[in-house]
């Protein structure tokens, strides 16, 4: 246990740099310094001495202020909303569906060895992917540029950058580029190991050589 030096000594005694009475805080002659977080009882100046009780002083002091930033810094960790994440954080919804583009339910794969493949697709201007199918759910983002969706049987669906889709699963579809910049989008698949979630099909409508 570290103890507290005390001098007995009233104002009068404390002399300052200049040799007039003092504030109850500062140095003594000796080099012992007032302690400024004790108070003085009957007389007695309650002081620490500089090698001992400047380290506990000073230590008791910044865990009050670690303590005050703790406090803080909790505050600002409090979650907000549903998603869990703290105030610094921006969640911004992009899609929230229980259905596929065409409206079918969504249904995970039921399998024992479940695999999630992201990667990112490129189409030029003027290109197109080709009919196919997704075999297990899969999730989109347009980056940038402008697709456009044919689904077999259904109107053209165009889609801009900003924008989430949930694809069409075991259904024929084709995405085009009709437009002058090339478009862009990150594509998340929910499927089983080692089998693609891409398939290509024959074309609904073969085009005329």
């Amino acid at each position: 246990m570290i103890r507290t030096k005390c001098a007995r000594a009233s104002r009068e005694s404390y002399q300052g740099r200049e040799g007039r009475p003092g504030p109850p805080q500062g140095v003594f002659p000796d080099g012992t310094e007032v302690c400024p977080y004790l108070s003085a009882r009957d007389g007695h100046i309650p002081v620490w001495h500089p090698k001992k009780c400047g380290a506990f002083a000073r230590g008791i002091f910044l865990l009050l202020a670690a303590t005050g930033l703790l406090a803080a810094d909790l505050d600002a960790r409090e979650p907000v909303s549903g998603e869990g994440y703290t105030k610094q954080i921006v969640v911004t919804p992009l899609l929230r569906t229980t259905k596929t583009a065409c409206g079918q339910p969504i249904a995970y794969p039921k399998t024992d060895s479940p695999q999630v493949t992201a990667v990112m697709v490129d189409i030029p201007p003027g290109a197109e992917t080709g009919w196919h199918q997704h075999p297990f759910p899969c999730y989109a983002y347009i980056l940038s540029g402008k697709l456009t969706v044919e689904v077999k049987g259904e109107k053209p669906r165009e889609l801009h950058a900003g924008e989430a889709l949930v694809e069409v699963v075991n259904t024929t579809h084709n995405g085009m580029n009709k437009g002058t910049e090339p478009v862009r989008l990150v594509m998340f698949a929910t499927g089983e190991e080692d089998k693609p979630f891409t398939v290509r099909v024959p074309d609904p409508e073969p085009k005329d050589k």
